[in-house]
């Protein structure tokens, strides 16, 4: 359930911190088998704004701060000292809910060199029975697709004259067509995928929390910003959090998940004292 507070210093078994991509997933694992308490902390509001929702509608959704985190980069030494937006999703949903919608896999060759690099259970054959179960494409190869997951892809293609043209020259020229770019073929030209369900956005929020939301076990409390990860020598052991200009605590009995995404997850270690030396210094 939604909540605007708990109590000073409430005890779950989990805190998840932040309601993005792994956040919302991670909230309904967690408490799937109703044995343990799970708090899911998001520092923006909820995902109910129609512009979230309509995908035609994302340039809305990108340009306004209620919904958004509005980083930039550093000057970019290649971009003739241009910074860069780095948008990052600040709501229900977290970056899922902002993002253009585009279903895309990857490089396969990228999960190898991370496997190579030392990365166990992080390759592309690693990867893929997680990548079906988590997706809903019945029209795809059984052997690479899955059916039935919460997050449903949508193929676009023969639409647009204009689409099917720019392809076949794409061939003429001598690139691979694909059927199915997310097969693990991911080179060539190809029409687009999209994570959508009957035009609608299908966010991690829609695919993962709304159907575990009314759980008695699991609590989502919005607008709550988290500042730091409370520690016991070295053991996380819960998160301080600004609500408004309160600052407060809760205690995880089991354990703390940062999910808060690559810069804030970072971030968070590093106002916890867990990181580069340089840095915290």
């Amino acid at each position: 359930m939604y909540v605007s507070s708990v109590p000073a210093n409430a005890k779950f078994d989990y805190v998840v911190v932040g309601s993005g991509s792994a956040g919302c997933a991670v909230a309904n694992r967690l408490s799937a088998d109703g044995r343990h308490q799970v708090l899911l902390l998001e520092a923006g509001g909820r995902d109910n704004n129609y512009n979230i929702h309509v995908p035609m509608f994302v340039a809305n959704v990108l340009n306004d701060t209620r919904w958004t985190w509005p980083y930039v980069t550093e000057p970019q030494a290649h971009l003739n000292g241009k910074q860069q937006k780095w948008t990052r999703g600040r709501v229900i949903g977290g970056s899922s809910s902002i993002n253009g919608n585009l279903f895309v896999r990857g490089d396969p060759r990228e999960y190898d060199k991370w496997r190579e690099g030392g990365c166990s259970g992080w390759g592309w054959s690693d990867m893929l029975p997680i990548f079906k179960r988590l997706e809903d494409f019945p029209e795809g190869d059984p052997a690479t697709r899955g059916s039935g997951g919460p997050i449903h892809c949508t193929r676009l293609d023969k639409f647009d004259a204009l689409a099917d043209a720019f392809l076949a020259a794409c061939g003429d020229a001598g690139h691979r067509v694909l059927d199915d770019y997310n097969d693990g073929s991911y080179e060539g030209a190809f029409y687009l995928q999209y994570s959508t369900r009957k035009g609608l956005r299908n966010s991690s929020a829609v695919g993962y929390l709304e159907p575990a939301i009314d759980r008695p076990n699991l609590t989502v409390l919005t607008n709550a910003s988290a500042t730091r990860v409370l520690m016991e020598g070295k053991r996380a052991t819960g998160i301080e959090y600004r609500v408004g200009d309160t600052t407060r605590q809760v205690h995880a009995r089991r354990e703390v998940v940062l999910s808060a995404g690559p810069l804030a997850s970072p971030q968070l270690l590093e106002l916890s004292g867990i990181g580069s030396s340089d840095i915290l210094k």
